[in-house]
């Protein structure tokens, strides 16, 4: 017990002691509560429903320790979300091996008010078959974490990583995600954090052609490591309202005809897209509505409308960039309306 306050809250004969008849009520000393085969509880729900109202002393910190090979099933959200935030989370280790699937139409993991979940490899998130309109396998949210998961698996669920309202999602590394709609979506000065490459492919899900593979908007914040991509998505990497996407030496690829946009900026949307390969959409990079790209030493080739294009006042800089094999070459609006491409020799 650590030192920790239980709480009975069923009756018990003398002698006996049953998880399940008690619940956490202080935390008085840092805190490990085990799930899985050989741990505290068979089900992170369970654990859960023991600890959700206790309290977390000064200094202490509560941990829910997912342990390796768990597989559980889940017929709704697992939210959360507790007043003593960052002082209560969802860790695991290396080679965990761990796979949830959730039954409902619904999200998967909601994080919210400070807490963290992280520290787990070979981690299996399954949506329903068919998944259900904008539900994301992790939503991020209100100084929440996400951080630390590598070679993840996400399946039937429309959007694969959600973070706004100030959340963060940060070294996420070997992500496959599979049935999908959408990528990876920043808000809300949300900022999402893919350390090494992360691969979105609309041939990975069979339901229709995913409207995006990264967006960052209203402020939310996306870095995408070098030699990432967007393929087969209806937009790449898209920023808006205010939105800032850094997807230097990153590629776009559409060998289905698919894609529209490569990179996309509307609404003084920023993005750093130096160094990128555009291939086989209508247009590679398109800024508006006082926006700006940064395109300089990118290639584009095999664009059926325009390479490049802005259009009511945004601005592309492709210094040292020049398109390849294009159909109708570039485009602006501009000077009359602020819009301006600058393509000069590198």
């Amino acid at each position: 017990m650590a030192g920790n306050v239980l709480r009975a809250t069923h009756a018990m004969s003398a002698g006996s002691f049953r998880y399940s008849y008690w619940e956490l009520w202080e935390v008085r000393a840092n805190t490990n509560i085990m799930v899985g085969i050989g741990g505290q509880f068979t089900t992170l729900a369970s654990a859960w429903n023991y600890a959700a109202n206790v309290r977390v002393a000064q200094g202490a910190y509560l941990h829910l320790f997912i342990l390796n090979n768990h597989t559980e099933n889940l017929n709704a959200p697992f939210s959360l979300n507790h007043p003593f935030g960052a002082k209560i989370s969802i860790i695991g280790q290396n080679g965990a091996n761990d796979v949830f699937n959730f039954t409902a139409a619904a999200d998967g993991f909601d994080l919210d008010s400070g807490h963290t979940f992280a520290g787990l490899s070979n981690l299996t998130i399954n949506g329903p078959a068919g998944g259900s309109s904008t539900h994301p396998a992790f939503e991020v949210q209100h100084g929440a974490y996400l951080a630390s998961l590598s070679s993840l698996t996400i399946a039937n669920f429309d959007l694969g990583f959600e973070t706004d309202y100030s959340g963060e999602i940060d070294n996420i590394t070997k992500v496959q995600l599979n049935q999908f709609l959408y990528g990876a979506a920043a808000s809300g000065n949300g900022t999402l954090v893919f350390s090494t490459p992360m691969i979105v492919d609309g041939k990975n899900t069979t339901r229709a052609t995913p409207a995006f593979g990264f967006s960052a908007s209203d402020g939310g914040q996306i870095y995408a490591a070098p030699s990432s991509e967007a393929d087969n998505c209806t937009i790449g990497f898209q920023a808006s309202a205010g939105g800032r996407i850094n997807a230097n030496g990153t590629k776009v690829a559409n060998p289905n005809g698919d894609n529209q946009y490569g990179y996309y900026s509307n609404n003084r949307g920023v993005i750093h897209a130096d160094g990128t390969t555009v291939s086989g959409v209508g247009i590679g990079y398109y800024s508006r509505s006082g926006s700006f790209i940064s395109a300089q030493n990118a290639s584009a080739s095999a664009c059926s409308n325009w390479c490049y294009e802005a259009f009511t006042g945004g601005i592309i800089d492709g210094t040292g960039a020049m398109p390849n094999d294009n159909i109708t070459g570039m485009t602006q609006s501009g000077p009359t309306d602020g819009s301006y491409i600058f393509i000069y020799p590198g």
